[in-house]
């Protein structure tokens, strides 16, 4: 469940005495599923930022269809077909109002969702807006080129993003420098992420060592 108690929504709404403090954004939970729905009943609050990573494969090399949840901002979309594999890694995101239940993603014979929940400690996110450059790249069947994201001109509170969707469990350096890595162990869909709360943050995302069909985002978003 999320911390709701450290978000400060009554001191800041209510009593307004928080309403200058500088905005500072935390990781607060992450939900997982290997189904075509994710259910984040449990992690829904009012002011929370959603970023959803949603990969889907097949072993038959059948083209599989791109789902955004309602009400929910793409990212990036990236998808082959070839060498009788099938793949779509889709990442979205949301601001979250409190009523959102149930998401459904896409389908096809093997599925992994990760939802990752960021939270102001004082306050609600009122807005998110992605970088207006996406770092983006999907294989087939070969290896993942670095990428290189930087938050140089952008105003803090920031999160630093890194996603991988692959047909196999696999596991990656990730994000360099990164404050967390969901889930932590090896899997068929993970997200990374770095907390910018003051300055500006460069990092680079790295794919893994082996050869594979995988897909690869980088970018950020920026919270007021």
């Amino acid at each position: 469940m999320p911390l709701i108690t450290t978000r400060g929504a009554m001191s800041a709404r209510g009593f307004g005495f928080a309403a200058n403090l500088p905005r500072v954004v935390q990781y607060d939970d992450f939900a997982s599923s290997s189904s075509s729905t994710i259910d984040i009943t449990a992690y829904t609050a009012n002011g929370t930022l959603c970023v959803l990573a949603d990969t889907a494969s097949n072993s038959t090399g059948s083209s599989i269809t791109k789902v955004v949840p309602s009400g929910f901002t793409e990212v990036a979309s990236l998808s082959t077909v070839g060498g009788g594999v099938g793949l779509i890694h889709t990442v979205s995101y949301k601001v979250l109002n409190g009523t959102e239940t149930t998401l459904t993603g896409q389908n096809s014979s093997t599925n992994r969702k990760v939802a990752v929940f960021f939270a102001f400690t004082e306050g609600l996110i009122t807005s998110a807006t992605k970088s207006a450059s996406v770092g983006s790249q999907i294989v087939n069947s070969s290896l993942l080129t670095q990428q290189s994201i930087s938050t140089s001109g952008q105003s803090a509170p920031t999160v630093l993003f890194g996603t991988f969707g692959t047909n196999v469990i696999n596991n990656l350096t990730g994000l360099n420098p990164k404050d967390g890595e969901l889930p932590v162990s090896a899997e068929r869909c993970r997200v990374f992420y770095k907390l910018v709360n003051s300055g500006t943050q460069s990092a680079v995302m790295d794919g893994p060592t082996v050869s594979s069909t995988a897909a690869m985002t980088s970018f950020f978003i920026t919270l007021s």
